[in-house]
């Protein structure tokens, strides 16, 4: 919690100078940060489908091994920091794979568009 107060702050007064920066120097920087923040949060929600679904697939891996095999496996295998990373890594690679092949969600109709 210590350590929150502390970077908490560090992080918002250099995103507010990044920020400041970017309106300043870049043509249409507000456009362009607008954009910035709706793929970083595509990107994260991606990230996180692919740590839920990689999540009940290991978990699942793990009690059918303890079922069909005589070894214990501990569910806090499925727990590893390697996981969540890893998950993150397929989240971005897969909006830009999206991206990069023009789809895009229609935001008033909540479909999928080319």
């Amino acid at each position: 919690m210590d350590t929150l107060l502390v970077v908490a702050p560090v992080i918002g007064v250099t995103t507010l100078v990044a920020c400041g920066i970017v309106r300043r120097t870049v043509d249409g920087g507000v456009g362009l940060l607008h954009l910035a923040l709706q793929l970083m949060l595509e990107c994260v929600g991606a990230a996180v489908i692919f740590m839920m679904v990689n999540a009940i697939i290991a978990a699942s891996a793990v009690l059918l091994a303890r079922l069909f095999t005589p070894w214990f496996i501990s569910i806090y295998a499925v727990t590893d920091s390697i996981l969540v990373t890893a998950s993150f890594v397929q989240g971005f690679l897969f909006q830009v794979v999206w991206r990069s092949a023009g789809f895009r969600l229609d935001k008033r109709l909540m479909r999928v568009v080319r």
